[in-house]
Protein backbone atom coordinates (compact mmCIF):
# COMPACT_ATOMS: atom_id res chain seq x y z
CA UNK A 1 0.00 0.00 0.00
CA UNK A 2 2.94 2.22 1.22
CA UNK A 3 4.26 1.91 -2.27
CA UNK A 4 1.07 2.54 -4.41
CA UNK A 5 0.66 5.69 -2.01
CA UNK A 6 4.26 6.77 -3.03
CA UNK A 7 3.59 6.56 -6.83
CA UNK A 8 0.19 8.43 -6.45
CA UNK A 9 2.04 11.47 -4.82
CA UNK A 10 4.67 11.30 -7.46
CA UNK A 11 2.00 11.25 -9.93
CA UNK A 12 0.33 14.27 -8.38
CA UNK A 13 3.93 15.95 -7.90
CA UNK A 14 4.37 15.66 -11.87
CA UNK A 15 0.54 16.53 -12.86
CA UNK A 16 1.14 20.15 -13.16
CA UNK A 17 4.90 19.76 -15.01
CA UNK A 18 3.10 17.64 -17.70
CA UNK A 19 0.20 20.00 -18.28
CA UNK A 20 2.44 23.26 -18.57
CA UNK A 21 4.98 21.20 -20.91
CA UNK A 22 1.85 19.26 -22.89
CA UNK A 23 2.95 20.25 -26.65
CA UNK A 24 6.35 22.05 -25.70
CA UNK A 25 9.56 20.75 -27.15
CA UNK A 26 12.53 19.29 -25.64
CA UNK A 27 16.25 19.13 -26.53
CA UNK A 28 18.55 16.55 -24.60
CA UNK A 29 22.03 16.24 -25.55
CA UNK A 30 22.58 12.56 -24.29
CA UNK A 31 26.96 11.78 -23.94
CA UNK A 32 28.95 9.93 -21.69
CA UNK A 33 30.79 7.09 -20.40
CA UNK A 34 27.40 5.50 -19.36
CA UNK A 35 26.42 5.02 -22.76
CA UNK A 36 28.74 2.19 -23.35
CA UNK A 37 27.75 0.40 -19.96
CA UNK A 38 27.48 -3.42 -19.82
CA UNK A 39 24.33 -2.89 -18.10
CA UNK A 40 21.48 -2.79 -20.02
CA UNK A 41 19.60 -0.63 -17.61
CA UNK A 42 21.65 1.70 -17.88
CA UNK A 43 21.97 2.04 -21.14
CA UNK A 44 17.69 1.79 -21.85
CA UNK A 45 16.94 3.95 -18.81
CA UNK A 46 17.58 7.05 -21.44
CA UNK A 47 15.55 5.59 -23.50
CA UNK A 48 12.44 5.13 -21.71
CA UNK A 49 12.43 8.47 -20.47
CA UNK A 50 13.22 9.83 -24.01
CA UNK A 51 9.58 8.08 -25.09
CA UNK A 52 7.99 10.74 -23.17
CA UNK A 53 9.80 13.48 -24.82
CA UNK A 54 9.21 15.47 -28.29
CA UNK A 55 12.60 16.07 -29.63
CA UNK A 56 15.65 14.88 -28.39
CA UNK A 57 19.45 15.29 -29.90
CA UNK A 58 21.12 12.17 -28.89
CA UNK A 59 23.32 9.46 -30.33
CA UNK A 60 22.15 7.94 -33.28
CA UNK A 61 22.67 4.27 -31.26
CA UNK A 62 19.53 4.96 -29.69
CA UNK A 63 17.08 4.43 -32.35
CA UNK A 64 16.28 1.31 -32.32
CA UNK A 65 15.93 1.09 -28.44
CA UNK A 66 13.28 4.04 -28.58
CA UNK A 67 11.75 2.43 -30.65
CA UNK A 68 11.38 -1.08 -29.32
CA UNK A 69 10.50 0.28 -26.22
CA UNK A 70 7.00 1.73 -27.45
CA UNK A 71 8.30 5.38 -29.36
CA UNK A 72 8.85 6.57 -32.73
CA UNK A 73 12.50 7.59 -33.25
CA UNK A 74 13.64 8.67 -36.95
CA UNK A 75 17.46 8.93 -37.57
CA UNK A 76 19.21 12.18 -39.20
CA UNK A 77 22.80 12.34 -40.20
CA UNK A 78 23.87 15.97 -38.76
CA UNK A 79 25.86 17.09 -42.03
CA UNK A 80 21.66 16.96 -43.73
CA UNK A 81 20.49 18.79 -40.61
CA UNK A 82 24.08 21.21 -39.16
CA UNK A 83 26.03 23.70 -41.45
CA UNK A 84 29.16 24.80 -39.80
CA UNK A 85 32.37 26.80 -39.92
CA UNK A 86 35.95 25.37 -39.91
CA UNK A 87 37.05 25.78 -36.56
CA UNK A 88 40.67 27.13 -35.75
CA UNK A 89 42.64 26.98 -32.61
CA UNK A 90 44.95 29.88 -31.54
CA UNK A 91 48.62 28.64 -30.85
CA UNK A 92 49.55 29.81 -27.10
CA UNK A 93 53.06 30.00 -28.16
CA UNK A 94 52.53 32.36 -31.73
CA UNK A 95 50.12 35.09 -30.64
CA UNK A 96 48.65 35.74 -33.50
CA UNK A 97 48.78 32.06 -35.28
CA UNK A 98 46.06 29.29 -35.55
CA UNK A 99 46.52 26.06 -35.53
CA UNK A 100 44.52 23.53 -37.83
CA UNK A 101 42.85 20.63 -35.67
CA UNK A 102 41.73 18.93 -39.38
CA UNK A 103 37.16 18.24 -39.97
CA UNK A 104 36.23 20.16 -36.52
CA UNK A 105 33.57 22.15 -37.07
CA UNK A 106 31.18 25.01 -35.22
CA UNK A 107 27.71 24.75 -35.56
CA UNK A 108 25.94 27.79 -36.95
CA UNK A 109 23.06 26.96 -38.68
CA UNK A 110 20.25 24.35 -38.27
CA UNK A 111 18.02 23.19 -40.99
CA UNK A 112 14.69 23.02 -38.94
CA UNK A 113 12.04 22.07 -40.97
CA UNK A 114 12.85 18.42 -41.58
CA UNK A 115 13.00 18.37 -37.64
CA UNK A 116 9.08 20.05 -37.28
CA UNK A 117 7.85 18.30 -39.78
CA UNK A 118 9.30 14.75 -37.40
CA UNK A 119 8.02 16.36 -34.73
CA UNK A 120 4.34 17.02 -36.37
CA UNK A 121 4.58 13.17 -37.41
CA UNK A 122 5.10 12.34 -33.76
CA UNK A 123 8.30 11.21 -34.41
CA UNK A 124 11.41 11.96 -32.15
CA UNK A 125 14.52 13.13 -33.95
CA UNK A 126 18.05 11.63 -33.36
CA UNK A 127 20.60 13.46 -34.72
CA UNK A 128 24.35 12.66 -34.66
CA UNK A 129 26.92 15.38 -33.96
CA UNK A 130 28.31 16.19 -37.74
CA UNK A 131 28.01 18.70 -39.70
CA UNK A 132 28.48 20.04 -43.41
CA UNK A 133 31.10 23.21 -44.02
CA UNK A 134 31.03 26.20 -46.73
CA UNK A 135 33.22 23.98 -48.78
CA UNK A 136 30.57 20.94 -48.71
CA UNK A 137 32.71 18.35 -46.49
CA UNK A 138 31.57 16.70 -43.20
CA UNK A 139 33.19 18.01 -40.26
CA UNK A 140 32.66 16.93 -36.48
CA UNK A 141 31.34 18.98 -34.19
CA UNK A 142 30.86 19.55 -30.32
CA UNK A 143 27.50 17.56 -29.27
CA UNK A 144 27.05 20.34 -26.59
CA UNK A 145 26.84 22.85 -29.07
CA UNK A 146 24.92 21.08 -31.72
CA UNK A 147 22.38 20.62 -29.37
CA UNK A 148 22.20 24.51 -27.63
CA UNK A 149 21.81 25.39 -31.86
CA UNK A 150 18.95 22.78 -32.34
CA UNK A 151 17.18 24.37 -28.99
CA UNK A 152 17.41 27.63 -30.06
CA UNK A 153 16.41 26.94 -34.05
CA UNK A 154 13.21 24.62 -32.45
CA UNK A 155 12.50 27.25 -30.06
CA UNK A 156 12.37 24.74 -27.23
CA UNK A 157 11.31 25.46 -23.91
CA UNK A 158 13.86 22.97 -22.08
CA UNK A 159 17.78 21.99 -23.21
CA UNK A 160 19.48 18.65 -21.20
CA UNK A 161 22.70 18.19 -21.00
CA UNK A 162 23.39 14.35 -20.26
CA UNK A 163 26.74 13.35 -19.23
CA UNK A 164 28.63 11.23 -16.62
CA UNK A 165 29.14 13.91 -13.70
CA UNK A 166 26.28 14.66 -11.45
CA UNK A 167 26.13 18.41 -12.37
CA UNK A 168 28.11 21.54 -12.33
CA UNK A 169 30.35 20.42 -9.26
CA UNK A 170 32.62 23.73 -6.78
CA UNK A 171 34.77 21.00 -6.13
CA UNK A 172 35.63 18.62 -9.06
CA UNK A 173 36.88 16.19 -6.06
CA UNK A 174 33.37 16.42 -3.83
CA UNK A 175 30.21 15.16 -5.74
CA UNK A 176 28.29 16.37 -3.08
CA UNK A 177 29.26 19.69 -3.96
CA UNK A 178 26.67 20.16 -6.76
CA UNK A 179 25.64 23.70 -7.63
CA UNK A 180 21.76 23.32 -8.22
CA UNK A 181 20.62 26.51 -9.26
CA UNK A 182 22.58 28.74 -11.26
CA UNK A 183 21.77 32.12 -13.06
CA UNK A 184 23.39 33.04 -16.51
CA UNK A 185 25.10 36.14 -15.06
CA UNK A 186 27.02 33.92 -12.31
CA UNK A 187 28.32 31.69 -15.49
CA UNK A 188 31.72 34.53 -16.20
CA UNK A 189 32.85 34.51 -12.66
CA UNK A 190 32.57 30.66 -12.20
CA UNK A 191 34.72 30.23 -15.46
CA UNK A 192 37.12 33.01 -13.99
CA UNK A 193 37.61 31.08 -10.47
CA UNK A 194 38.12 28.02 -12.53
CA UNK A 195 34.93 26.03 -11.33
CA UNK A 196 33.59 26.00 -14.90
CA UNK A 197 36.99 24.53 -16.47
CA UNK A 198 37.42 22.40 -19.53
CA UNK A 199 35.16 20.47 -20.92
CA UNK A 200 32.00 22.41 -18.94
CA UNK A 201 32.73 25.10 -20.62
CA UNK A 202 31.32 24.97 -23.85
CA UNK A 203 28.51 23.32 -21.47
CA UNK A 204 28.01 26.16 -19.69
CA UNK A 205 28.39 29.03 -22.91
CA UNK A 206 26.05 26.90 -25.01
CA UNK A 207 23.59 27.06 -21.95
CA UNK A 208 23.96 30.79 -21.60
CA UNK A 209 23.39 30.96 -25.46
CA UNK A 210 20.21 29.72 -25.78
CA UNK A 211 18.64 30.98 -22.38
CA UNK A 212 18.99 33.78 -24.18
CA UNK A 213 17.71 32.76 -27.13
CA UNK A 214 14.80 31.77 -25.57
CA UNK A 215 14.95 28.49 -24.09
CA UNK A 216 13.34 28.29 -20.23
CA UNK A 217 16.17 26.38 -18.39
CA UNK A 218 19.07 24.44 -19.14
CA UNK A 219 19.86 21.69 -16.78
CA UNK A 220 22.78 19.09 -16.80
CA UNK A 221 21.93 15.90 -15.20
CA UNK A 222 23.62 12.86 -14.74
CA UNK A 223 22.65 10.00 -17.03
CA UNK A 224 23.84 6.89 -14.76
CA UNK A 225 20.95 8.37 -12.36
CA UNK A 226 17.93 6.03 -13.08
CA UNK A 227 15.10 8.73 -14.80
CA UNK A 228 17.48 11.73 -14.21
CA UNK A 229 15.83 13.71 -17.54
CA UNK A 230 12.38 12.81 -15.97
CA UNK A 231 13.41 13.60 -12.84
CA UNK A 232 14.30 17.22 -13.63
CA UNK A 233 11.97 17.90 -15.70
CA UNK A 234 8.55 16.80 -14.14
CA UNK A 235 9.43 17.12 -10.16
CA UNK A 236 9.88 20.26 -8.08
CA UNK A 237 13.48 19.64 -6.61
CA UNK A 238 14.93 18.02 -10.02
CA UNK A 239 18.17 16.58 -9.87
CA UNK A 240 21.39 18.19 -11.05
CA UNK A 241 22.07 22.07 -11.89
CA UNK A 242 19.74 23.84 -13.76
CA UNK A 243 20.79 27.39 -15.42
CA UNK A 244 17.91 29.84 -15.85
CA UNK A 245 18.03 33.67 -16.66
Amino acid sequence: MQDLIAKAETLLEALPYIQKFSGATFVVKYGGSFMDSPDDNVRNGVARDVVFLEAVEINPEIVKTINALGGKAISFAGSDIFKCRKLWLHDQENPGQKIDIGYVGEVVEVNVQPLKESIWCGFTPVISPTARGEDGKIYNCNADVAAAQAAIALKARRLVFMSDVPGLLRDPKKPDSIIPHLQISEVDGLKKSGVIDKGMIPKADSAVAAIKSGVEKVSFVDGRVPHAVLLEIFTDEGVGTEIVL
